[in-house]
């Protein structure tokens, strides 16, 4: 529902465009899906075509190299220098063919990195100046055999999909570059066989023997493939001839087999040579004559493809045309009725009301039928606006006679209003000093009340004054006694730290006659080592007891000038302990004559704060009769105010009521004008139309 809605906002030449599109967009994509599929076919037989075209200069090129390869053998008289450079021109063009058919198509067949390593190898075969050996060709023809076969899986060729130019796929392919190579072999190895027939060696002829078995298998298959692909399309059979070319190789396999066999009638070995020249010639010639014709068949079908999506998309250009036209004819047909109907309407609502108008659509569709209802509701609108019409002539003369009522009574109020604004100023002026007095009264009554909170809060100060004074002398009075013990306890201290002071000096004399008594009993121990030593043996037992003697002595030095050291810093820690006891001595002392100065001062501020605390209690009596008086006087005031209050609103309620009289009937007075205004407005509107 809601996407019709959206469509109702949307022109019919618009969603005619829109139905034109839901139907051609679907055939757009179609034929833009079968064009894209044809031009996948396409693209396929054109990439076989690269690879027939690839494959066609490398059969060449190995056809070539068998040439050369059957020189070097020996099989082909000597040759002169220039028909040595004329060979190795003939492979380097096309090398050359080879070469920019890599760039050109690379990218599709990916062939360039096995191409590089076979040209890099045939370079170096080219460049050589003796004759190259036959197993060097058989390995570079194995690798263009080997490339021949890989063009044809990256070039689509092996996929065909038509069965004449698959099998002649199989020919090209598959079978006649590799039974062209077994020929080569064939007529290498049988030459050595009938030049060396006295040296006979049983593994030549069971290669030979191979060799041929596996060349029959190949002409065989040739056979079988161009009896499918003529019976397919019996025009091959006038394009290709295969009989000459099939019974030249045939006869030069029957004679290699007869010379495997050992046939005495068998004729020499040139002749033997020249009939396998002649059957590798004849295999080149059907390979050529085949390839044009597989290229000529894989370039019709790729016509065919073009012509059928030239065909497609001028089919889809006419379909488009066609529909087109219908739509713009439908379109005007309708659009044509449309605009009849829409400018009737717009006539109408634009103010150029002509009832008397009729809607014409011919036909027999919607559009007709909605000009025969929109007709009759016209012959509807005619007579309600006829009705309309005398509602509002008698609608105007009702407008005008309220006006002229309202106009009066808008008078009598105006005057009553005028009056009661008088007597309403009047009231006000009373109220005002009303007011003005009780406000003066009430500010002062404030100011009074203020004082005696005041004189309360004072007299609550100097009382707590007189307690902390109170509190302030016992606290004065514990402070000296303490005080005074503090000092008294210092001096004790100071005395007691003197006593040690004095006895850290009797020990350190004491340690002064130790220290000498061990240095004396070293010196003893010394002479008695000395003697001992002098005793030999026997006064060994005593040096060792001299020896410990004056370790002892030793060790004794050592403590004493330990403890001296000790005592020496207790001395210094006492004497800085008596200069501290002294210097607190001094402040205790400063401190009990601050209290004794407290104490006087606390006594002088008690006797003030007792006259204060007298004088306050007098002023609070007073003001307490100053404020009972003026509470009175604000009472009797506020009588006065509130009685001038109600004498205002009285009047301000009638000069109110007045008022609203006032606006009511100018209020009432606009709603007749513009009553009249509608009633003249509509009647403009209805003459507009001609009924």
């Amino acid at each position: 529902m809601k996407i019709a809605g959206v469509f109702n906002h949307i022109q019919i030449r618009t969603r005619l465009l829109l139905i034109l599109m839901a139907v051609l967009l679907p055939l757009l994509v179609l034929t833009g899906i079968a064009v894209m599929t044809q031009n996948r076919a396409i693209d396929f037989g054109q990439k076989e075509i690269y690879g027939v075209l690839y494959n066609r200069q490398v059969v060449a090129l190995m056809e070539e190299l068998q040439q050369r390869r059957a020189a070097d053998s020996g099989l082909l008289p000597p040759t002169t220098g220039q028909q040595k450079s004329a060979s190795r021109d003939q492979a380097q063009r096309l090398m050359g063919a080879i070469d920019q058919l890599s760039q050109e198509y690379g990218n599709s067949l990916v062939i360039e990195q096995r191409w590089s390593a076979i040209h890099s190898r045939l370079q170096k075969v080219l460049a050589a100046k003796k004759p190259v050996e036959a197993a060097e060709y058989n390995a570079i023809i194995e690798r263009l055999l080997d490339l021949n076969d890989y063009v044809g899986d990256t070039s689509n060729l092996i996929l065909d999909p038509d069965i004449d130019s698959y099998y002649l796929m199989d020919i090209t392919l598959l079978r006649i570059p590799r039974l062209q190579e077994y020929l080569g072999q064939i007529q290498i190895k049988g030459s050595r066989l009938l030049n060396d027939r006295e040296d006979l060696d049983n593994s030549l002829l069971v290669l030979l023997s191979e060799k041929i078995v596996l060349a029959e298998s190949q002409l065989e298959a040739i056979e079988i493939s161009y009896q499918k692909a003529v019976r397919y399309n019996p025009e091959l059979a006038q394009q290709i001839l295969i009989a000459g070319q099939i019974k030249a190789a045939r006869k030069f396999l029957n004679d290699s087999r007869l010379l495997v066999l050992g046939s005495a009638d068998f004729r020499s070995p040139s002749a033997y040579e020249k009939d396998g020249f002649a059957a590798m010639e004849q295999l080149f010639r059907l390979y050529q004559q085949t390839a044009q014709v597989q290229q000529l068949l894989l370039e019709i079908r790729i016509s065919a493809f073009r012509r059928e999506q030239i065909l497609s998309m001028v089919a889809v250009a006419i379909m488009i045309a066609l529909s087109i036209v219908l739509l713009l004819l439908v379109g005007r047909s309708i659009t044509h009725s449309v605009h009849n109907l829409k400018q009737t309407i717009a006539d109408l609502a634009s103010g150029e009301g002509d009832l008397t108008r009729k809607i014409e659509i011919p036909g027999k569709d919607e559009l007709s039928q909605t000009g025969i209802w929109m007709n009759r509701f016209i012959e509807s609108m005619i007579a309600m606006i006829s009705k309309i019409r005398e509602q509002s002539n008698r609608l105007h003369e009702i407008t005008t006679a309220l006006n002229e009522s309202i106009l009066s009574f808008n008078q009598t109020a105006q005057d009553q209003a005028a009056a009661t604004e008088e007597s309403t100023a009047a009231v006000e002026e009373l109220v005002s000093s009303f007011e003005s007095i009780s406000q003066a009264i009430e500010k002062q009554t404030t100011n009074i009340r203020d004082a005696g909170r005041d004189l309360d809060q004072l007299h609550t100060n100097i009382s707590n004054a007189s307690e902390s004074m109170q509190s302030l002398r016992s606290s004065t009075e514990t402070t000296n006694l303490l005080t005074t013990n503090g000092l008294n306890a210092v001096r004790e201290v100071e005395r007691a730290v003197e006593n040690i002071r004095e006895r850290a000096q009797r020990v350190n004399e004491i340690l002064i006659i130790i220290n000498d008594i061990s240095n004396q009993t070293n010196l003893l121990a010394l002479n008695a080592s000395i003697e001992a030593a002098r005793a030999g043996e026997n006064g060994r037992g005593f040096a060792v007891v001299a020896e410990e003697i004056s370790r002892l002595a030793d060790q004794t030095a050592t403590n004493t000038r330990d403890i001296s050291a000790l005592i020496q810093d207790t001395d210094q820690a006492v004497a800085l302990g008596i200069a501290r006891v002294q210097e607190a001595t001094a402040q205790l002392s400063s401190i009990s004559d601050a209290i004794a100065q407290i104490a006087v001062v606390s006594e002088e501020t008690n006797r003030l704060q007792a006259e204060q605390r007298r004088s306050a209690d007098s002023i609070q009596l007073v003001m307490k009769g100053i404020t009972d008086i003026s509470a009175e006087i604000e009472v009797a005031t506020a009588e006065q105010t509130r009685g001038g209050n109600e004498i205002g609103n009285s009047v301000a309620s009638i000069s109110s009521g007045a008022d609203s009289i006032l606006h009511e009937t100018e209020a009432m007075r606009r709603t007749g004008m513009e009553l009249n205004a509608v009633a003249q407005n509509l009647r403009d509107l209805i003459v507009r139309f001609r009924i």
